[in-house]
Parts: structure tokens; C-alpha cells; sequence
């Protein structure tokens, strides 16, 4: 299944806002911004520090919620903590569902 959308309004991206990323091995458990999972102690991730309005945020994303944001995003802009949503407006199903009841649509 293709699903590509735009994760975010380019105006609701400013462009002065500081922002790294960097895949990083997790030392410690810490909670996935996307899906919630805990990431384990030894597994990859994303972080990312973003500092936007005066004020910094950190976000960690697991690599599964990267890979399906990547895809969705299709090159354009994202908001952290919005990927359900997104997956829900365009494939119509949650990240929280069990995958075993999700349809394909053919």
C-alpha cells in the first residue's frame, strides 16, 4: 500500500527554528513520540532537538515511526506527535490498531 501525504502545512514550518537530528543507540528505555512503544535499551533511534519560539523540545522516534514518516512525508514537512493522525486521514487505520484486523483495500 502507497500512502504519501503531507504531514504538515509548509507555513506551520519556520525556517530560523534550530534543528538536529541524529540516529543514536538507546542507553536507556525511552517512549517512542509517534506510536508510544518503549524503545529498548541497545535499539536505534531518532532524536531530534528542536528549538522553535524561544523554547527547546526533544523528540525520539522509534525507527519504524521514522521509515513510515519519511515515506509519508514524501520530502515535505512533518509535525512531531501527529503520525497517527496522519495514517488515520490517509490510510484509514491508527498506529495502535492490532495490524491483525486491518483490511487491504484492493
Amino acid at each position: 500500500m502507497e500512502c504519501c501525504c503531507h504531514l504538515a502545512d509548509h507555513n506551520d514550518y519556520d525556517a530560523n527554528n534550530v534543528y538536529r537530528a541524529k540516529m543514536v543507540k538507546a542507553r536507556k528505555p525511552h517512549n517512542c513520540c509517534e506510536c508510544r512503544r518503549i524503545i529498548a535499551s541497545g535499539e536505534m533511534y531518532e532524536r531530534v532537538n528542536l528549538c522553535s519560539e524561544g523554547g527547546w523540545s526533544e523528540f525520539k522516534t522509534c525507527i519504524g515511526c521514522k521509515r513510515l514518516r519519511d515515506d509519508m512525508a514524501c520530502g515535505g514537512a512533518f509535525l512531531f506527535e501527529g503520525l497517527d493522525q496522519a495514517v488515520q486521514g490517509c490510510c484509514g487505520f491508527s498506529l495502535y490498531d492490532d495490524p491483525s484486523t486491518i483490511k487491504d483495500e484492493d
